[in-house]
């Protein structure tokens, strides 16, 4: 890979090199690239202190935008936001073992799924037929219907993305690498796990991973920038359904399943609730052993 700063230039907004509340300035950046080199190879050299650095001129950055020039392929254009620490927009460089954490709306994405992987409990209401599965074949169905004289498998639409937490994180070089969290977090992410047990204040099942950044910080600094982010879903207790059934408690990313099957009810058809089942879906794991925080 071969990119070169060409020019530099500044957008300077009242800045001396002593930081005050209200300094800020844009660097910009021309870069040229003669290599055939890609967007993440821009963002590989930008993201390097070395070639953007972290401070300057007494203010911290706080963001880097890039775009590639309409009348090249070679040329890329970059511009570096400063701020001071006192505006409350420079964010500080996280130390190995720290941590930010943030709050945030969620993208309220599903994924289809026909079957669980366990079956935690099962209801019925009362003074109706019970159709038990509990230890058949199809006590891990999702989405059961009757239909036509028979029961069929629907699949449901299970949430994987509600209310979210972002966790920005730092890990040494040996936890990364050697002691296998990078390894290991990809696993984990792509199979969208939720915490087994509490973790840093969250109950148990109410977090369940969406996705994982981790790149190693360019330079003499060999620790590397983890940036994670969970979907949330609180645990329920005591879900009164009606028809006598209340589900006595559902972990966050547990799916509760409801099968309905036609009655006659006061001389009209209709939909009644058979069976209720909660399920496990996503596997689970100590969250702190495998992100160590």
């Amino acid at each position: 890979m071969t990119i070169t700063i060409e020019r530099k230039w500044n957008d300077i907004n009242a800045v001396d090199g002593v930081s005050d509340a209200e300094d800020n300035l844009d660097v910009s950046y021309l870069l040229h690239a003669d290599n055939d080199e890609d967007e993440q190879d821009i963002v590989t050299f930008i993201q390097n202190d070395a070639n953007i650095p972290y401070e300057y001129l007494g203010l911290q950055k706080t963001r880097v935008g890039f775009g590639r020039h309409e009348d090249t392929e070679d040329y890329w254009s970059a511009t570096a936001s400063y701020a001071s620490k006192a505006s409350g927009l420079a964010v500080v460089k996280l130390a190995a073992g720290q941590s930010r954490w943030s709050v945030i709306g969620g993208s309220g994405q599903t994924a289809r799924r026909t079957f669980a992987k366990a079956l935690v409990s099962e209801h019925h209401p009362t003074g109706a037929s019970r159709p038990t599965l509990s230890g058949t074949k199809a006590e891990l169905a999702l989405g059961l219907t009757y239909r036509d004289g028979k029961y069929e498998i629907d699949g449901i639409d299970v949430p994987i993305g509600s209310t979210q937490v972002a966790v920005q994180t730092v890990w040494s070089h040996a936890n990364a690498v050697t002691g296998g969290r990078v390894v290991a977090a990809a696993e984990y992410a792509d199979i969208h796990v939720t915490n087994l047990v509490p973790w840093n204040g969250f109950a148990a099942g109410t977090l369940q991973i969406e996705s994982i950044q981790s790149r190693q910080r360019a330079g003499d600094d060999p620790d590397w920038d983890v940036d994670m982010l969970f979907n949330f879903s609180r645990n329920l207790t005591n879900i009164n359904l009606g028809s006598g059934v209340v589900i006595p408690s559902k972990l966050g990313h547990q799916v509760l399943d409801i099968l309905y099957a036609p009655e006659t009810v006061g001389g009209f058809p209709c939909s009644v609730i058979k069976r209720a089942a909660v399920l496990d879906v996503f596997d689970s794991i100590s969250f702190a052993s495998v992100f160590g925080i």
